[in-house]
């Protein structure tokens, strides 16, 4: 019976973490609310989130010395908002830095 409250609870917890990460995602692309900018390390993992107009790029626009991904370049003029997660590693005396995209989506255009 005890175990049966704590799978009900996990699974209500759960349900909520989902809509309200629904509803927050909605949000940010309404522009109801700003998008975060998350820099965030943890050990040789580094996860990046911010709003930009080159989603390809996993640095923003506006950061120094990135001139490939400007926010001058000839990409759209369309608003994302991007979250990376950078793996990095060593092979011998090289480090190398894996990126991979884990979402993007278009901000909807401010309203004037």
């Amino acid at each position: 019976m005890h175990l049966r409250w704590i799978g009900l609870t996990l699974v209500v917890l759960l349900a909520a973490m989902l809509i309200a990460g629904v509803i927050g995602i909605g949000a940010v692309q309404r522009r109801a609310i700003a998008a975060p900018s998350i820099n965030l390390t943890m050990g040789a993992y580094h996860l990046r989130a911010f709003a930009t107009h080159t989603p390809n790029c996993r640095i923003p626009g506006n950061q120094p010395g990135n001139s490939f991904c400007s926010s001058n370049s000839i990409y759209s003029t369309d608003e994302y908002y991007v979250v990376w997660l950078l793996n990095r590693s060593r092979r011998g005396n090289v480090t190398f830095e894996e990126a991979r995209r884990l979402a993007v989506f278009r901000l909807n255009p401010p309203n004037p």
